[in-house]
């Protein structure tokens, strides 16, 4: 549609008189794009975005997914789009809403591309790190696995934190990453308290 391509271009007063004019928000394309995925694909101006979060209607289509499977977040973590990540977070996009491929939240998908700003966004952003996809993976196990120290010791940080480790569990095996950490930390602590007592 003409509302469509307006955003796609980025052309504010477009869009803005297309708004006043009362073109629907909620259509989306034959791909499956609301006017929010293609703002946040495009990487268009963010003033556009802003407009067309601002809408009533926006909450309808704020966590749609595509024919590929992703919502508008989940396109702003993959291009890395921090400022729209903020903008759909602050009007109450669902942090830990899943792909329709693999059952990844957006946290999963910045652990995977290794992208430690977007894994700090997120988690301020109130990600939860023991969601899981659809092999049963949490983000944390995926982290440890698939990702950097430093995401990894992001996570750890706020899953302690949090007091959220315990969640993490793996009923067919008690080798599991979480118990690994828990394990890892008590044993560097025994470790520290014996250097103190020997000093």
């Amino acid at each position: 549609t003409p509302f469509h391509l307006a955003v796609m271009l980025g052309n504010v007063p477009i869009v803005k008189l297309l708004m006043r004019c009362g073109s629907s928000i909620t259509l989306k394309d034959r791909n499956g794009n609301t006017v929010i995925h293609l703002a946040v694909k495009s990487g268009t101006n963010k003033d556009v975005l802003g407009l067309i979060l601002s809408h009533p209607d926006a909450k309808d289509i704020l966590n749609a997914l595509d024919h590929e499977g992703y919502s508008a977040l989940h396109y702003a973590v993959l291009k890395n789009n921090t400022a729209a990540v903020g903008c759909l977070q602050n009007v109450g996009a669902q942090m830990n809403v899943i792909d329709g491929k693999s059952g990844r939240s957006p946290l999963i998908h910045a652990i995977l591309n290794r992208n430690e700003e977007m894994v700090s966004l997120l988690l301020e952003c109130g990600a939860c790190a023991e969601v899981t996809d659809y092999s049963g993976r949490s983000a944390f196990e995926l982290a440890l696995h698939a990702s950097t120290k430093s995401i990894v010791h992001l996570l750890e940080a706020r899953l302690f934190t949090n007091d959220l480790m315990e969640s993490i569990t793996n009923q067919e095996n008690s080798k599991t990453p979480k118990r690994n950490a828990l394990r890892t930390k008590r044993n560097n602590k025994n470790i520290e308290n014996d250097k103190i007592r020997t000093n």
